[in-house]
């Protein structure tokens, strides 16, 4: 009869395992051979004696004359990392809200630094042959995120996912992590090296595959996105099709509780049907990252409701000042420092004394009620 092992126990012998090769399949086979009753302790048992005991290495970590540095430390900088083992303490709190299952499961990260996660998490996803439209939209979209302290969560597929990466990367201090669905050692999408390099220095790259595990099937693209969704606390889905792996991602955000949001496109798009689909089933439209905040809401900050334009206003001066007042004393600040001339959020928020988060939100507010529109370059004022 095998004992139980303690939670640390447990957590070094998964440690072990998955430093020998052992994948998610491998997991579900032993579950599968072993019987749904068994504990976690016995799955991990079987799986030592398929693997032969030969526990003599961690992920990453060659083992080996002159071989210094921590564990898990890889001659480029990087430092490879168990991020989840069996549910034990240590696993992002998001993805153990999400995650229901009792058995083991386990997802390395990759990353250079130790930077603290931010508060907030948004995924961006979306087809991966996008419009320049969308893949501008994603990228500017990504860009906001970050100057107002998101990280961003993504794929790393080609399309709508880099280019979120790209606008989160584009901003000094942007964070941004890419949920792998291969192994970390894998090239895959090809040509990304630089790109995969900035990400690792960021928010880090995150799977659940054995480091050398390469395209095997395309449900290692749909099985991923449930790591993803659970990474974040809300999904935008930015051009999708009617197949597009985007709306699995969206699925399993609603299953997680996480908010849902699409940036429309056009019904011509033929690229956009998935995400139009998600739009009819409830999803929030949004715009840009001004939207996107306060749909996810700000516990620290205090909620001031955008104000439409009511009757009798005229456009007229003081109808526009007793509009902005109402919008709270960020829009305030704000309006007056808008011109012609567009302002990028970073500069804003150096000249305002915002951060850039308040700064965003004020934007929204003021767009929409017709005071500023957002363009590529920034935010303009429009004058009534």
């Amino acid at each position: 009869m095998t004992a139980e092992l303690s939670p640390e126990d447990l957590q070094d012998a998964v440690v072990r395992l998955v430093g020998l090769g052992c994948s998610p399949e491998d997991l579900g086979r032993a579950r599968t051979a072993c019987g749904p009753q068994a504990s976690p302790s016995v799955v991990v048992e079987f799986l030592q004696q398929r693997a032969g005991h030969r526990q003599d290495r961690l992920p990453g970590m060659p083992r080996g004359p002159g071989v210094e540095g921590p564990a898990g430390a890889r001659a480029d900088g990087a430092v490879d990392e168990l991020l989840v083992a069996g549910g034990r303490p240590g696993m992002p709190e998001r993805l153990v809200a999400a995650w229901e299952e009792g058995g083991p499961l386990w997802v390395h990260r990759r990353r250079i630094g130790t930077s603290m996660s931010p508060r907030r998490a948004v995924g961006i996803v979306g087809t991966r042959r996008p419009t320049l439209d969308g893949a501008e939209l994603a990228r500017t979209l990504a860009a906001g995120l970050a100057e107002a302290g998101v990280e961003v969560v993504s794929g790393f597929a080609k399309g709508i996912d880099q280019a979120a990466h790209r606008g989160a990367l584009s901003v000094p201090g942007g964070n941004t992590t890419a949920v792998l669905g291969t192994g970390m050692d894998v090239d895959y999408p090809a040509r990304s090296g630089a790109l995969r390099a900035e990400v690792m220095a960021s928010g880090g790259l995150v799977s659940e595959y054995a480091h050398d595990r390469g395209v095997r099937h395309p449900t290692q693209f749909i099985a991923r996105n449930r790591i993803l969704a659970g990474l974040s606390d809300g999904i935008v889905v930015i051009e999708a099709g009617q197949r597009s792996g985007a709306l699995s991602t969206a699925r399993w955000a609603a299953d997680f509780g996480r908010d849902v949001m699409v940036v429309p496109a056009s019904p011509s798009t033929p690229s956009a049907a998935g995400a139009l689909a998600l739009l009819r089933d409830g999803a929030v439209p949004v715009r840009h990252a001004a939207d996107v905040l306060d749909v996810l809401g700000d516990p620290g900050d205090a909620s001031v409701a955008a104000t439409e334009l009511g009757e009798g206003s005229g456009g007229d001066a003081s109808g526009v000042s007793g509009l902005v007042h109402e919008l709270g004393p960020e829009a305030e600040v704000l309006v007056g420092r808008l011109g012609p001339v567009p302002a990028s959020i970073s500069a804003l928020s150096a000249a305002t004394g915002l951060t850039a988060r308040q700064v965003l939100v004020a934007v929204g507010r003021l767009e929409g009620v017709g005071l500023a529109r957002q363009v590529p370059e920034g935010v303009v004022a429009m004058r009534r």
